[in-house]
């Protein structure tokens, strides 16, 4: 974002920041919050949440196709 300031015209950049800031802000949370909701329909058995659960829900939702991109969440 503090790119985007860089590059935008100093009269109408305060509106136009705001704009965006609150735009980015309302798709990130959407997209953790639709991750979540979808690891709490699929995974019932809340008390085996435990950190790094989420790697065990996305084997769960996307099969062995997520095997790739799991093993790399782990090393990463």
């Amino acid at each position: 974002m503090s790119m985007l300031s860089g590059e935008m015209n100093p009269a109408t950049s305060k509106k136009k920041y705001i704009k965006l800031l609150i735009i980015v802000i309302v798709l990130m949370t959407s997209n953790y919050l639709m991750s979540f909701l979808v690891g709490m329909s699929v995974a019932k058995p809340y008390d085996l949440w435990t950190e790094g659960y989420f790697l065990k829900v996305a084997e769960i939702v996307g099969g062995l196709g997520l095997q790739y991109v799991q093993n790399w969440l782990i090393i990463v």
